[in-house]
């Protein structure tokens, strides 16, 4: 029989009845199983391709492709707009985007940790495949 431990980031979880009785370090090993769970039964097919991709543009850009998109969010016309004519300071859409975007990483990080390795190794290793691949056009041997 199983019981449920009350999670304030992630809701319900499924633990064994024995929980209480487990050490710590059981506890959080099954704590993280029962969160990878429930995350990866969560997730729809697309979430799992955009944090995918989400990966793979960390890899591409050496883990800055988050701080690429708050910075895009920040000095876009229509934050620029709100920035100048309401109370939004400078700086506010970046913190949010930035922050967004972390946890979804996070999220899919802790949901699918061997795609989300996968995925930004694919990314960082893309520049080499292109350059290779292109090498005899542009007269490399």
């Amino acid at each position: 029989m199983a019981k449920i431990f009350k999670s304030y980031q992630y809701g319900d979880l499924t633990v064994p009845d024995n929980f209480a009785d487990l050490s710590k370090d059981e506890q959080q090993k099954i704590l993280k199983e029962a969160v990878r769970n429930k995350l990866s039964s969560e997730m729809s097919i697309g979430r799992v391709v955009q944090g995918s991709a989400d990966q793979a543009l960390q890899g591409l850009t050496l883990g800055t492709s988050d701080e690429a998109g708050a910075i895009a969010a920040e000095i876009s016309p229509a934050n620029l707009a709100r920035t100048l004519f309401t109370d939004q300071k400078f700086g506010e859409a970046f913190a949010k985007r930035l922050r967004e975007q972390r946890a979804r990483n996070k999220e899919f990080e802790l949901a699918y940790p061997k795609t989300a390795v996968a995925s930004n190794i694919v990314g960082s290793a893309l520049p080499i495949a292109v350059s290779l691949a292109l090498s005899p056009f542009t007269g490399g041997s």
